[in-house]
């Protein structure tokens, strides 16, 4: 995702139209027009901290108490 932003931002940088934009990139308007606004603050444009969260790694010790979970649970009737 951070390529579609930097390749967004370097056609921002050339004066090209948001519509232009996203038809080459295949991408949103808003996401154009949301790196614009990231460049005009002065802000990273990379994503947020905990951003992606369903793909978080699981740990260990999560998974041994998922499955002590699922092993203590009765099963559906």
């Amino acid at each position: 995702m951070e390529e579609k932003r930097i390749r967004v931002s370097a056609l921002l940088d050339a004066q090209m139209d948001f519509r232009k934009i996203a038809e080459l990139i295949p991408c949103s308007l808003g996401l154009v027009s949301k790196v614009k606004k990231l460049k005009d603050e002065g802000q990273d444009l990379g994503r947020k901290p905990g951003s992606g969260g369903h793909n978080k790694k699981r740990t260990a010790e999560f998974l041994a108490d998922l499955l002590d979970t699922i092993e203590a649970s009765p099963p559906p009737a």
